[in-house]
């Protein structure tokens, strides 16, 4: 059965959406250098290639004082404004965005710099493809990311998007998706990003730990690779760290027809120990309930989510 599309928009102004849900990869990144170098650019060219033709029409660094129309550069020109080969060290909060809707999109490229040494948060970079997209199109980049960069740690599935300007009531509705539907992902970057080096910022369908992560938090990924999963779950050793499958396509979780995404649930209790046990809390409802971290760690404690 095709997953329900999910948006909501303002009431007051219906053409403006302030959440909605798609598939998403949100990789929190190590070695920023790197990134800025020659890594933002790859991954952005690689995301260009495989999203949805004609789709992404608008584009903004925080260079610019608004969004331009994709029209007005070629890929090829976005790609290589990010591409700094001569650079000593990172753009520190730089960021730059392609997607199509400049509210909550349903096709995206967000990624943000950071200079570690000045701040003590990683950098991100965010991968968004429609909910009906082909959600092999979402492993191959999470698989192409985990081979070639560094990493210090992934989450890939279905994810809710939100719009910038109208946060904390994306939030609200995030809020009461999240409710219904338990394989349902939610991430604030920049906010996660102070935190993911004590933990990770959830599981979903992809979860991936780099290497980096793995000896700080002391993730013993041999094991991981030998355990004998009970669920459809599998487990693959990339040259940047070790990606974690749960079942073949992304499941939503919808309780309302009591549907349980049993192989999130066993990929987040195997994991326990190293997601955060302190998350930074959400907006809207999250921060309403102070329910941030029991919403993360549904899997882990469901009584005290439902």
């Amino acid at each position: 059965m095709a997953a329900r599309i999910l948006t909501q928009h303002l009431s007051s102004m219906p053409d403006v959406t302030v959440a909605r849900v798609a598939l998403g990869l949100t990789v929190y990144v190590d070695d920023p250098l790197t990134w800025a170098r020659e890594a933002a650019a790859a991954v952005l060219s690689s995301f260009l290639a495989r999203a949805p033709e004609g789709e992404v029409v608008w584009y903004t660094t925080s260079l610019l004082s608004d969004w331009q129309r994709v029209g007005h550069a070629s890929a090829g020109k976005l790609v290589d404004g990010l591409s700094q080969w001569q650079l000593v060290k990172p753009r520190h909060l730089l960021w730059a965005r392609v997607v199509d809707d400049t509210g909550a999109p349903s096709v995206g490229f967000s990624y943000r710099e950071v200079d570690s040494e000045r701040a003590g948060r990683a950098g991100f970079v965010q991968l968004v493809l429609p909910q009906q997209h082909d959600a092999a199109v979402l492993l191959d980049l999470a698989l192409e990311i985990g081979e070639s960069w560094p990493v210090l740690c992934a989450v890939g599935g279905h994810l809710a998007t939100w719009n910038e300007y109208e946060k904390p009531t994306a939030f609200w509705h995030i809020y009461e998706w999240c409710r219904r539907y338990l394989g349902l992902d939610a991430q604030d970057p920049d906010a996660a990003s102070a935190h993911v080096s004590h933990g990770l910022p959830g599981t979903s369908w992809l979860t991936f730990v780099g290497d980096g992560m793995a000896d700080a938090l002391e993730v013993d990924t041999s094991a991981l690779e030998k355990h004998a999963w009970k669920t459809d779950v599998s487990v693959s050793r990339l040259a940047r760290g070790i990606l974690l499958r749960a079942g073949d396509a992304p499941d939503l979780g919808d309780r309302n027809r009591l549907a349980y995404p049993a192989p999130y649930a066993e990929v987040a209790r195997r994991l326990a120990p190293y997601i955060l046990a302190e998350p930074p809390e959400y907006f809207g409802g999250f921060a309403e309930h102070r329910a941030t971290k029991r919403w993360m760690h549904r899997f882990l404690q469901p009584s005290e989510w439902t």
